[in-house]
């Protein structure tokens, strides 16, 4: 999932299968996944071993929208984590590249400053399809 702070809209990127795991279909549900500030520290749940429950908005967006633990998505694998992206929208969707400023807006942690932090380079197409260069 990606959250642009710009929009406050949350994007699900859904790995369809196949031999090809960097592309995909993409969902957001725009203004009506925008966060309350409820459920913090997520819902509560018990997660399978190694695995956890998304927090925050994502959490939010997770167990409201994408149906929670029986979700497609599944459960999370690794707690979120922020990093400042330069974006650039186009007619027909969106690129979205991490970059390894020392701050973001607002001051947060950019994790792409981490030396363990894969770069993240994503086309968001008009047609609700997503590509990972």
């Amino acid at each position: 999932m990606i959250w642009m702070e710009d929009t406050d809209w949350a994007y699900a990127l859904q790995y369809l299968g196949g031999t090809e795991s960097k592309k995909g279909q993409w969902v957001t549900g725009g203004t009506s996944w925008k966060w309350d500030a409820s459920f913090e520290n997520g819902h509560g749940l018990t997660p399978p071993e190694g695995l956890i429950e998304p927090i925050r908005g994502f959490g939010f967006v997770w167990y409201n929208f994408l149906g929670g633990p029986s979700s497609q998505v599944g459960w999370g694998m690794v707690e979120e984590k922020g990093f400042c992206a330069r974006v650039q929208r186009f007619d027909k969707g969106m690129l979205v590249r991490s970059t390894a400023v020392p701050g973001c807006l607002g001051e947060q942690f950019n994790w792409a400053t981490s030396p363990d932090f894969p770069p993240v380079f994503i086309a968001l197409y008009g047609d609700g399809s997503w590509k990972r260069f």
